[in-house]
């Protein structure tokens, strides 16, 4: 190979980590979740990710939903955001 190949394979090389470490960056910045919204004494509750005491426990049943939303409830819905917990909180109680 001729010096300037070489010199662009090294380049094209570069590029491509730098792609790469843009793109796991960009992956790591993703939003996580502050809240879950799950069940409590069988009602939807609202609580801090990793917390075991509600911040919230609204009037609504788990049992009133249909299976497949209690069991999402039951496993835990993440909020990134207040806003989008209290989003989730008017979706399944009204």
């Amino acid at each position: 190979m001729t010096n300037n190949y070489k010199r662009w394979f090294l380049f094209l090389c570069i590029l491509l980590l730098c792609i790469l470490a843009a793109a796991l960056v960009a992956q790591q910045r993703q939003p996580t979740a502050q809240f879950v919204l799950g069940e409590y004494d069988g009602r939807i509750a609202a609580f801090r990710t990793g917390c075991s005491t509600p911040i919230q426990i609204t009037d609504t049943a788990v049992a009133s939903l249909p299976e497949e939303e209690a069991e999402m409830l039951r496993k835990g819905i993440p909020a990134a955001t207040e806003e989008d917990l209290q989003r989730l909180i008017e979706d399944y109680c009204s």
